[in-house]
């Protein structure tokens, strides 16, 4: 009887050791599927991630992007797969190598060049035309003071 307790505990468990280790949970699944989803543009809707798009056609390819990271395929590799399929227009950013590299370099280039436009021409001249703000030591003459009374008035 014992034996028999023992085997029907064992069976029950069985299923439990024959998942592979490897596998994902749902949720790390999710993850990397929306991180590939992140470096990508949508093919059928222009301008727009593919995380973002909501066109029937980016539905079918997020899935099939979350079948092939459920089976275990590296993010990276399923991404180049789809560079590969669909061209390097597909990817969000430029690699920075060849002529993506000037797309990655420009943006610092304008920072480095406003900044020191910025210290060198603006600065200077908001110095030197700082004028003496002092009041006038001497009263307003009494025409002065006749006319802003008339403005008051008004």
């Amino acid at each position: 009887m014992r034996n028999l307790f023992f085997f029907f505990c064992l069976t029950l468990a069985l299923p439990i050791f024959a998942q592979e280790q490897s596998s994902l949970s749902h949720q790390e699944i999710e993850q990397r599927a929306f991180e590939v989803e992140g470096y990508l543009m949508s093919p059928f809707c222009p301008g727009r991630l593919l995380r973002d798009c909501p066109s029937s056609g980016a539905h079918d390819l997020k899935i099939e992007i979350r079948e092939a990271v459920a089976t275990g395929e590296d993010p990276q590799i399923v991404r180049d797969l789809l560079i590969d399929k669909y061209g390097e227009d597909i990817r969000a950013a430029p690699l920075a190598q060849g002529f993506g590299l000037l797309a990655w370099i420009t943006p610092f280039i304008f920072l480095l060049f406003g900044t020191l436009l910025f210290f060198f021409v603006v600065r200077p001249k908001g110095k030197s035309e700082v004028k003496n703000t002092k009041t006038p030591d001497e009263p307003l003459s009494k025409e002065a003071l006749a006319r802003i009374e008339e403005e008051l008035k008004d």
